[in-house]
């Protein structure tokens, strides 16, 4: 889907750089880009909150994941700058 996006966008070599998949969590989208790509993450993170319909923000993955909470470091991108993410619990049994 992201490198359809972009395909009218980036320049082949780049588009081939790109990584096809990203992480969201409820309406925020965490993504990688590669350091050849960084003067062109504007257009990165504009292209996903025009594509993703429930993304509201857009953060850069800027360390790997690390320790048993899976923490990584993010820079802000695009959209909200906001890091809370408000969720609903419902009083579903699991069985």
């Amino acid at each position: 889907m992201l490198k359809d996006a972009l395909a009218s966008r980036l320049a082949p070599p780049d588009l081939n750089l790109i990584f096809s998949a990203f992480d969201m969590v409820g309406d925020i989208v965490i993504l990688k880009i590669p350091e050849h790509l960084m003067q062109k993450k504007d257009i990165i993170g504009d292209t996903i909150l025009s594509n993703v319909k429930t993304a509201k923000s857009v953060f850069i993955q800027t360390s790997a994941v690390k320790g048993d909470f899976r923490l990584r470091s993010l820079e802000f991108l695009a959209g909200e700058k906001r890091l809370r993410l408000n969720t609903k619990n419902t009083d579903a049994d699991s069985k």
